[in-house]
């Protein structure tokens, strides 16, 4: 071998040298930024039960939030899946508010329906309306100004009828029986004003429907 090709083989013996030293050295510290990627994942996917000892301090209620779970532990259902009643007789939400009967049916605070339900589920003091083409019976009841009152409506002929108010501050008391027939109730809170309010069934219109063939009547507040 001449001196030159010694020196080309001696040049290359050193530049692979350099090359494993690199490849090794990247190789390590892959290795290690993968470990502490890794190690970063596993702490931030823990789950809270993995921290021995923790202590979740309860949040303390103020006296107003304590008075109203309080309220609303103490309130009952007319009806299986109806609006709660406090003890003093008011009609509120699942979340405390009283409802309201002015508003639109679907909104929150209105008085919730309880559908196709079995009539042996309504209280004593239930108001049970029987619906067929042409009449409601009975067509007119009593209710106490302000009080909270349960309204059953049953089909009885197996059509589908609507027990509506025309006085607007009864909008939201819309009463719909299943289709096929069957009960719906509601629990609501009755008018303070004392007086007469009118209802009808809101199927098919005032001129063509249920309404034009006598399911009408009247609600007396006393």
């Amino acid at each position: 071998m001449t001196k030159k090709n010694i020196i080309i083989a001696s040049v290359a013996a050193v530049v692979i040298l350099i090359a494993i030293v690199i490849v090794a050295f990247n190789s390590g510290r892959n290795k290690g930024e993968e470990q502490a990627i890794n190690k970063i994942n596993e702490t931030n996917t823990a789950a809270p039960d993995d921290i021995s000892g923790a202590v979740v301090p309860e949040k303390e209620l103020s006296p107003e939030e304590a008075a109203l779970v309080e309220m609303i532990k103490e309130s009952k259902v007319e009806v299986p899946g109806g609006s709660l009643v406090t003890k003093d007789g008011k009609v509120i939400t699942p979340t405390g508010e009283q409802t309201k009967t002015d508003v639109q049916m679907y909104e929150d605070t209105a008085p919730r329906a309880a559908r196709d339900i079995e009539k042996t589920d309504l209280p004593e003091s239930a108001i049970q309306i029987n619906a067929s083409l042409g009449k409601f019976d009975p067509s007119i009841f009593k209710v106490r100004a302000g009080g909270a009152i349960t309204i059953s409506l049953s089909s009885t002929d197996g059509k589908s009828h609507i027990f509506a108010f025309r006085d607007k501050s009864l909008n939201a008391v819309r009463i719909a029986t299943p289709l096929g027939g069957g009960t719906t109730a509601m629990t609501f809170q009755a008018p303070s004003v004392r007086g007469e309010y009118e209802f009808y069934c809101a199927v098919g219109g005032s001129s063509v429907g249920h309404e034009s063939r006598g399911e009408v009547g009247k609600m007396i507040v006393e």
